[in-house]
């Protein structure tokens, strides 16, 4: 059954100052739709039209997560276990 989320399109300012479009998706409406933390996704688009799809990680992104800890600086490790604890992992 298609389900349909009715969202907008909000603007946010980037590093340079610039003012660009940004929408958000979040929510356990992701989860009920295959869509996990950790999965990878591709956007399609067309003109008016986006599609969310899942995806296989590439080569590059395979890299273990051991591999990725150990490139990190503390305080960026600090972060990353908030996150993971915040998430419940």
């Amino acid at each position: 059954m298609k389900e349909v989320r009715k969202l907008k399109v909000y603007r946010r300012t980037n590093e340079s100052g610039n003012q660009i479009p940004t929408i958000v998706l979040q929510g356990k409406w992701l989860i009920n739709h295959g869509f996990n933390p950790g999965d990878y996704i591709a956007v399609e688009c067309e003109e008016n039209d986006l599609r969310i799809v899942k995806r296989e990680p590439d080569a590059s992104e395979r890299e273990t997560l051991t591999e990725r800890i150990d490139k990190l600086t503390p305080a960026q490790r600090k972060k990353v276990s908030a996150a993971l604890d915040e998430m419940g992992v």
